[in-house]
C-alpha cells in the first residue's frame, strides 16, 4: 500500500513540476491592425508579466494580416505551424491599432457582440503532433470580458468552460492535447453587449494532465 502511495505521489509531483517549467515557444503570431499600421512583434513580448510565461522565442513572429468588416478568416504560419482565426469565415472580424503600447498589444482583432458578429469565433492551431500536449497563450488587452474555450479541455473551471483570464486579458491554457489530425481547436467569444481584443498567440510543448487514476490518493 505504501509503495502505491509513493508511486501516486511521484506521478502527481512530476506533472505539477512539469507544468511550471515551461518550454521555449514552438510558434508565435502577432495580429496586425490596419494594413498600414506595422508594429510587428519581434523577440520576447514587451508586456507579459502575468499568467503563463513562454520565454525563449528569438526573431520575428508570424503574422496574421489586417482584418476587415467582411466574414473572412485570417491565417498565418510560424515555422511548420499554422494559426487560423475565424475558421471557415464563420463570423465578421475587424481590426484596430492603438497607440502607446508595445508592438504585440497595439495591433489587435476586436470582437464586438452583437454589432459585428453573432456566435463564437473559431480558431485553430495546426501542424501539431497528434496526441502530444501543448501550452497556449492567446494574448489580449485587459481587463477583458472575453470567453475563450477549447472543447473537451478543462482549463480549471470544468470541461468546456471558459478559462479565467489573467490581468492582461490573456487566455492561458496548459496541457492541451492535439487531436487525431494534429490540431487544437478553440473558440473566442464575448457576452452580448461587450467587446474584447485578441492580439496574438504563442504555444509551446507542454505536459498532459495525469489520468484520473494517477491523481487518486488512497487514504488509510
Amino acid at each position: 500500500m505504501k509503495a502505491d502511495l509513493r508511486m501516486v505521489a511521484i506521478l502527481t509531483l512530476t506533472w505539477v513540476l512539469g507544468s511550471v517549467a515551461q518550454a521555449a515557444p514552438l510558434g508565435s503570431w502577432d495580429f496586425y491592425g490596419h494594413a498600414t499600421s506595422g508594429g510587428v512583434q519581434s523577440g520576447e513580448p514587451d508586456i507579459n508579466v502575468d499568467g503563463l510565461q513562454l520565454p525563449g522565442w528569438v526573431g520575428a513572429w508570424g503574422t496574421l494580416p489586417a482584418a476587415n468588416t467582411s466574414a473572412t478568416q485570417r491565417q498565418g504560419t510560424s515555422g511548420p505551424y499554422t494559426f487560423t482565426f475565424n475558421v471557415g469565415g464563420a463570423v465578421v472580424i475587424s481590426a484596430w491599432t492603438a497607440g502607446g503600447e508595445d508592438a504585440l498589444r497595439r495591433d489587435y482583432y476586436y470582437i464586438n457582440n452583437p454589432a459585428r458578429y453573432s456566435g463564437p469565433v473559431p480558431w485553430r492551431i495546426s501542424g501539431l503532433t497528434l496526441g502530444k500536449a501543448y501550452d497556449i497563450i492567446l494574448f489580449g488587452r485587459g481587463p477583458s470580458p472575453a470567453q475563450v474555450t477549447i472543447p473537451g479541455h478543462d482549463a480549471g473551471n470544468g470541461v468546456d468552460n471558459p478559462v479565467t483570464l489573467d490581468s492582461e486579458g490573456d487566455a492561458n491554457f496548459t496541457g492541451v492535447v492535439a487531436d487525431g489530425e494534429g490540431q487544437i481547436n478553440g473558440f473566442y467569444d464575448t457576452p452580448s453587449g461587450t467587446s474584447a481584443s485578441v492580439c496574438g498567440v504563442q504555444f509551446a510543448e507542454g505536459v498532459a494532465p495525469p489520468s484520473p487514476e494517477a491523481m487518486v490518493l488512497i487514504v488509510r
